[in-house]
């Protein structure tokens, strides 16, 4: 009995013990005293989220607060949180602010209000705390100040904080510039490695960085074609010679829906290239003649492009951004000729009534309320003999 109480005292004096880190290196061994699975959330104002699901996987110490479970689970679970809350959390919020404020900066943590570690079934917690100034920068770009390999301190001992997998969860407002070590999984702005002991140098730039970025280093061309009896405009954007990203893709689409108003659109990333497919009803001026039909359809494009096509028809550019298209449709022969003998027809109609209106100028007329046929005959020569 008295082993035991010794035992427990020892155990509660190295848990409850404040963390002074050595001034030696770590020793690059990893962690063994619980199975770790990190999740990071950063927004767009640098703040990070985190979730940390940590599992006791120490045989001895499982057994140890298994056989104090046994006897007071509420004492129990107490100290396992504290074990926890000492190992995973404060040795993680302790590294990343020495290392902060190693480059002159600070971070403020905010807690839930019932502590950053909950008590889950298995000897198994999560930890959650907000951090600021995880990602620091302008509205330009974000950084990670700290990066590289984390400490934990156990035993007197320096190990790496070794975890299972580290999810980071980066904001869409910006594009990845720059993750390394290259994460096993990235998709939609979602980062995952698998078995490490570091954070990540992370670079991010603002969207309208890298889409500026990314027009610089690609060729722009676009091709419009104009459906008369449809009504509609048809325009496909390339942008070839660099890699878009989704933050790229998604703010080149909003600057092609702003602009021209498509009933249509969509995106595609196909290799070093950016395709951008839409459908658009434009400003259209409608004029015709005998011999053909014109339409000119106006059309105001999102940026300026090094080629511009236009099938079916012909173009004038009246600024870099701003396209007057014209289409002609030649009329068919049947209509022409149709159309000529109705003018034809018309012509002879209206000589027929002038040259009437002039001969009936010197006629007689009968008097008015008269029935009577008036016959016009010519009144005869005088012989002279008579």
């Amino acid at each position: 009995m008295e082993r035991y109480v010794v035992f427990v005292f020892i155990l509660i004096l190295m848990v409850s013990t404040p963390v002074v880190r050595p001034a030696a290196a770590a020793e690059n061994i990893p962690q063994n005293v619980f199975n770790i699975e990190m999740m990071i959330q950063v927004d767009a104002s640098g703040m990070a989220h985190f979730t940390i699901y940590a599992v006791l996987k120490d045989p001895y110490y499982r057994a140890y607060f298994s056989r104090l479970s046994a006897n007071n689970t509420t004492r129990a679970e107490s100290e396992f949180a504290d074990f926890v809350r000492q190992l995973v959390y404060t040795n993680l919020k302790d590294d990343f602010n020495n290392k902060l404020a190693g480059q002159g900066l600070n971070s403020t943590i905010y807690l839930p209000a019932g502590g950053p570690v909950r008590v889950l079934k298995n000897w198994s917690a999560v930890v959650s705390f907000e951090m600021t100034n995880f990602l620091v920068g302008d509205n330009r770009t974000l950084r990670c100040p700290v990066y590289g390999p984390l400490d934990f301190l156990f035993k007197g001992h320096v190990f790496s904080y070794h975890w299972n997998r580290l999810t980071l969860i980066l904001p869409k407002e910006y594009n990845i510039e720059n993750l390394a070590p290259a994460p096993s999984q990235l998709t939609d702005h979602v980062a995952v490695w698998n078995g490490g002991d570091f954070l990540p140098l992370i670079q991010l730039t603002s969207g309208e960085v890298s889409v500026m970025k990314f027009l610089n280093e690609t060729n722009k061309s676009i091709t419009l074609v104009y459906n008369p009896a449809q009504g509609y405009l048809q325009f496909t954007a390339t942008f070839a010679g660099a890699n878009a990203s989704d933050t790229v893709r998604t703010i080149l689409l909003e600057a092609f829906k702003g602009t021209m108003h498509p009933v249509s659109m969509e995106g595609r990333i196909e290799g070093d290239r950016l395709v951008i497919v839409g459908v658009v009803h434009p400003q259209v001026k409608y004029s015709e003649s005998l011999t053909e039909k014109r339409w000119e359809v106006l059309v105001k494009l999102p940026g300026s492009f090094n080629e511009i096509t236009v099938q079916g028809g012909q173009y004038k550019l009246i600024s870099p951004t701003m396209v007057l298209i014209r289409v002609t449709e030649r009329r068919t022969t049947p209509y022409i000729y149709g159309a000529l003998v109705l003018v034809a027809v018309l012509g002879a109609g209206v000589f027929l009534l002038r040259r009437r209106g002039k001969k009936g100028g010197g006629t007689e007329h009968p008097p008015e309320g008269s029935d009577e046929e008036v016959d016009l005959v010519p009144l005869e020569e005088d012989s002279g003999g008579e």
